[in-house]
């Protein structure tokens, strides 16, 4: 593998769920040895908890997102603002944009993505894929003026198990699911656009830009859909059990381990009482 990667990884910690940042990281610097790794943290309360054990953790950077924007949306343009005043950008290939609960668990070789031409992608398309009706989405499409008359709405969940460039999905939109994304170094400054019209502050408004960024990335990737994985792999092979992130994984690349976290969950933890140490 000749690519190089960056990694924008959407942070929020909150007491009595599990962190897999640090295993995420290992991950990362296992698989690629000159990646960089950005964690920005959107105001967790306790963070220490879990980011202190990767301080001075070489090729590893720690951010405070304190501003309006919330969600992974809002922590990736924080990141991204720092990449872009700091130069850092020109030192990598593809920049992954991710959840802190949607890890990499098996490498994947960049220098597929440079071979096929891709420039902008969803990692998964997600199960459910356009399940929200048009009129939902429409102001934030025009909002980023993507819309398309002369596109469709995939409404078919099979599809998203289909090859990337099969002609039926071709003028179809997806899902972008859970707002994780890989984007080529050329396309970072028009990615940084997009996401300073994007102001999301609850669950409801984050499950909402799930569908519709979608077609930002159709747009970016030149009017094409691609997938990494073919499909968010939330649950084991028996299709039950969430998965375990810290096993190994033998699906596809990244998995992803729903938590529940929402605007609300910080608040209400903060109400029961910490366990005291005997």
């Amino acid at each position: 593998m000749t690519t190089n990667p960056c990694f924008i990884i959407a942070h929020k910690w909150v007491r009595g769920y599990t962190s897999y940042i640090k295993h995420y990281v290992d991950n990362i610097k296992s698989f690629y040895r000159d990646s960089l790794i950005l964690i920005v943290d959107n105001n967790s309360e306790f963070k220490e908890d879990v980011l202190d054990v990767l301080k001075n953790t070489e090729n590893v950077i720690l951010l405070n997102n304190n501003t309006e924007y919330l969600f992974e949306q809002g922590a990736y343009l924080f990141g991204l603002d720092y990449l872009l005043k700091e130069d850092l950008v020109k030192y990598y290939d593809y920049f992954v944009f991710t959840q802190d609960t949607y890890i990499l668990k098996n490498k994947f070789n960049f220098d597929e993505l440079i071979q096929k031409k891709v420039l902008a992608c969803p990692i998964s398309w997600g199960i459910g894929t356009q399940d929200f009706p048009l009129d939902h989405i429409l102001p934030h499409l025009q909002l980023l003026e993507v819309y398309d008359e002369n596109l469709e709405l995939n409404t078919d969940v099979s599809l998203c198990h289909l090859e990337e460039y099969e002609e039926s999905i071709l003028k179809k939109i997806l899902h972008c699911y859970c707002t994780c994304y890989i984007i080529h170094t050329s396309k970072l400054n028009e990615l940084f656009g997009y996401l300073k019209k994007i102001k999301i502050t609850t669950r409801w408004e984050s499950e909402l830009g799930e569908r519709y960024f979608a077609w930002v990335l159709y747009k970016m990737n030149g009017n094409k859909n691609y997938q990494i994985d073919r499909c968010p792999y939330l649950y084991d092979h028996r299709g039950k059990d969430t998965i375990d992130l810290h096993k190994d994984f033998h699906y596809g690349y990244f998995a992803k381990h729903q938590q529940g976290k929402n605007e609300n969950t910080l608040q209400l933890m903060r109400i029961l009482p910490l366990k005291k140490k005997i």
